[in-house]
């Protein structure tokens, strides 16, 4: 009953604890992704971001944003050759000679598995109203690689400006040409960044509450809301210098309120649907961001006017749930097929650096999925109320399937779930 971690996970029943009827239960939960969806919504790895061709233009750029007197010499070096090559290409019908004599494909893979418990406590205040608590620990473990892929006409320029004194300058370039560490360190290192590598991260995530209310109960239809709060209670904080770290948690209040309703088609079928909106409290952050105008793939690290205490908005959430729910052997066994939809709007920033781009800060931060679940629930609570049983307990196993999305990680997991009541 307290509010969904994040992903959202479907509902299972709209029913509220008995007076004086305390309910505990853990969820283990475990799953993995190497894959996201982007803007389009289609499926790109993680660390797509990082992927990029690098040219003799984009070489001389990246040299040239580089800190190191020796990498901005051979800027000037590179600048004048390709220049060089392309008016001597010019001539004999080859203009782009010295665009074309190298190109490097700069490509990052990772996988993502991710672990999750969570314990609470729940507490029938009423007959009508009840009470819980939730407190989740997360384990991230992240793999990452840095790749490089170098393509060069060397030889066949060569052969073209053979007999020119160009010919000694591409054998001397050809003979240095930059390497896959010439890239990390003018990337990341330089750029005050780690290069990727794995991260395992461990922690409590934010602690989560909630009050549910049986607003209505009849033979055929069931209803519930619930007013849930989420506290800033994360234990750790996303490092900027680490491209694949994860905060564990938000970092902020959320307040959500949610309407549950279950109709009972047969004593066996139940259809549930439920709506929720989740606000998130506006707060100030310490914030990392390109400067206006810049075209630079990631923010300098080095460089002050990148930071700022920023004022934050994350954007509000809304989620749907529809599920079908049937009950076997006297309600011991039930089967759950459930989807869920998620939709969180843009962040939103501002500040008073003069220089950074707060807009570039919120792009891409609006997210949607649409996922389904499927449960299969034992559970002794039945045979409890018909006296036939000492100890109610319930215990579900549940697959979480992400169908599509936009903006969000394409993660599939599973999860197992006990619930002991006692008074």
């Amino acid at each position: 009953m307290v509010m969904a971690a994040k992903p959202a996970v479907a509902q299972e029943e709209t029913s509220v604890l008995p007076h004086g009827i305390f309910r505990t239960w853990a969820i283990f939960a475990a799953g993995g992704s190497e894959y996201k969806f982007n803007p389009q919504g289609k499926r790109e790895g993680l660390a797509h971001m990082l992927n990029r061709s690098v040219s003799m233009l984009d070489l001389e750029s990246t040299l040239q944003n580089s800190k190191d007197p020796q990498a901005l010499n051979t800027s000037k070096q590179l600048k004048d050759l390709r220049t060089e090559l392309n008016n001597f290409g010019s001539g004999v019908g080859s203009p782009k000679l010295g665009d074309n004599l190298f190109q490097s494909d700069l490509y990052a893979d990772a996988q993502a598995d991710v672990m999750q418990f969570v314990f609470a406590l729940e507490y029938g205040l009423t007959p009508k109203l009840s009470v819980g608590l939730a407190a989740p620990l997360m384990w991230y473990d992240i793999q990452a690689n840095f790749n490089t892929a170098s393509q060069d006409s060397f030889h066949s320029v060569m052969h073209t400006v053979k007999g020119t004194p160009l010919e000694s300058k591409v054998k001397q370039f050809a003979q240095q040409a930059p390497t896959s560490a010439t890239f990390r360190k003018s990337i990341f290192t330089d750029q005050g960044y780690y290069e990727p590598s794995a991260t395992k991260i461990f922690g409590l995530s934010d602690l989560e509450g909630g009050v549910k209310y049986r607003a209505f109960e009849s033979t055929y239809v069931d209803s519930s809301l619930l007013f849930g709060f989420r506290l800033p209670t994360g234990t750790h904080k996303k490092d900027p210098r680490n491209l694949l770290d994860q905060s564990i948690g938000d970092g902020q209040l959320d307040l959500a309120f949610q309407a549950s309703v279950d109709f009972k088609i047969t004593p066996h079928l139940i259809f549930l649907s439920s709506a929720k909106y989740t606000f998130q409290t506006p707060d100030r952050e310490l914030v990392v961001g390109k400067p206006k105008g810049s075209t630079a793939p990631l923010p300098d690290l080095t460089d002050l006017n990148s930071y700022d205490f920023a004022n934050r908005k994350l954007g509000n959430i809304w989620e749907m749930n529809f599920n079908l729910r049937y009950y076997m052997f006297q309600h011991r066994v039930a089967l759950i097929s459930a989807y869920i939809f998620q939709n969180k709007f843009a962040d939103s920033y501002s500040g008073d650096n003069p220089v950074l781009d707060y807009a570039a800060l919120s792009r891409n931060t609006d997210t949607q999925t649409h996922a389904t679940e499927l449960f299969l629930i034992y559970s002794t609570v039945a045979d409890y109320m018909r006296g036939q049983k000492a100890f109610p307990f319930e215990v579900s196993v549940t697959y979480h399937h992400t169908l599509a999305g936009r903006n969000a990680p394409d993660l599939n997991y599973g999860y197992a779930r006990m619930k002991f009541f006692f008074n």
